[in-house]
């Protein structure tokens, strides 16, 4: 995402679409959680629904990172996703002794019948060491507002050095068939935030079938 000052308009590219002007709903306003809107590649010329979180809202109390929803079709199966952006944590901004942890809010979808996927991470970073620990515990939300746990997922084969401003690693739940993954950077001038994308298989408690859940996450210590 970019600003376009000329246009007065923040600039959006996602993968399953071309870039645009992000144009928000003037009915939706205002609103405390997210700015609802669309994506034009020229007014009135439409891309894609988006819904982009306010990150001082009640529901993420961030300052440098927030996260977006999009549809290219305005309605599923079509391609959908979820995007982190923020202000990336510069070289030499991550602490180098001590620890932190921190706790990020989960936002996703399955690739069947595209569920919503909410839920919570948990990350540990020992900062000297140079080492990450952490679990992603997903929920199951149905349209008819149920929600479903899907397990804890633990962290696995983390990579995170001393001073790195990214980390990545596996998810791992003993009760489904193979590891999802993750990767993600810090963000804010002292790595006070941060941002991660991933992916994970499932098993669907309402259809006792294996599928794919994906999404991001965001938070902060």
């Amino acid at each position: 995402m970019r600003y376009d000052a000329a246009a007065g308009l923040y600039v959006m590219d996602f993968p399953s679409t071309a870039a645009g002007g992000f144009y928000q709903y003037n009915g939706n306003s205002p609103n405390a959680d997210w700015w609802n809107g669309d994506l034009e590649s020229s007014p009135g010329t439409w891309l894609a629904a988006a819904n982009v979180a306010k990150p001082t809202g009640p529901k993420l109390k961030l300052t440098y990172t927030t996260i977006a929803g999009y549809d290219t079709s305005g309605m599923s199966p079509e391609p959908f996703g979820w995007v982190a952006f923020g202000t990336a944590t510069p070289a030499g901004a991550v602490p180098v002794t001590g620890s932190a942890t921190y706790g990020a809010i989960v936002r996703g979808s399955s690739i069947d019948n595209n569920y919503y996927i909410t839920g919570t991470a948990t990350m540990q970073f020992d900062f000297g060491a140079g080492t990450l620990a952490g679990h992603l515990d997903p929920m199951l939300n149905d349209l008819g507002g149920g929600s479903l746990g899907l397990g804890r997922y633990d962290f696995l084969s983390t990579v995170f050095g001393v001073g790195s401003t990214s980390f990545s690693g596996q998810l791992q739940n003993p009760s489904v068939t193979g590891n999802g993954t993750f990767d993600g950077i810090f963000t804010g001038p002292g790595a006070q935030e941060l941002m991660a994308r991933w992916q994970a298989p499932y098993v669907n408690p309402v259809t006792h079938q294996t599928s794919t859940m994906f999404g991001v996450w965001v938070g902060k210590h």
